[in-house]
């Protein structure tokens, strides 16, 4: 594969190793949704794949360049759907994950950080345990 692109929409660079490695793939993938085809019954899908095969191997082997146009529509359309699964489906389980565990916390009655008032309490201070390593453990790191 080529270098990674200064950034997520820059052209793709596609050499012709690329190219035919994408039209190896695309070639594997449609034979096996042309089979699918065939398996469920569609007798006039299965040979439309098979003439789509032959054009990606047929291309791949001949000539790869012919392929830049798709291959470069192609990487498009995953940076499209990564972007979308990164910013859109991981922000929703983040924000919905982390709001359900506050409301079974609170309906508990749970609070990690001690914020609630305790009004006949003369200070909020918690007295901790001491460290188990001397403080000259944490001088030389590494």
């Amino acid at each position: 594969m080529t270098d990674r692109p200064a950034s997520l929409w820059a052209r793709p660079q596609a050499d012709p190793a690329s190219l035919r490695q994408f039209g190896r793939i695309m070639a594997g993938a449609l034979v096996l949704l042309g089979l699918w085809a065939y398996y469920r019954g569609h007798a006039t899908a299965a040979p439309v794949f098979a003439l789509a095969v032959l054009a990606f191997a047929g291309a791949s082997l001949v000539a790869p360049i012919v392929l830049k146009p798709l291959y470069v529509a192609w990487t498009y359309l995953g940076r499209l759907l990564g972007w979308v699964n990164f910013h859109l489906l991981l922000g929703l389980l983040f924000y919905t994950l982390f709001t359900l565990i506050g409301l079974v916390m609170r309906l508990a009655g749970h609070d990690p950080l001690h914020r609630r008032r305790r009004p006949g309490a003369t200070s909020y201070f918690v007295r901790r345990d001491p460290t188990l390593l001397p403080p000259r453990h944490s001088e030389r790191q590494f």
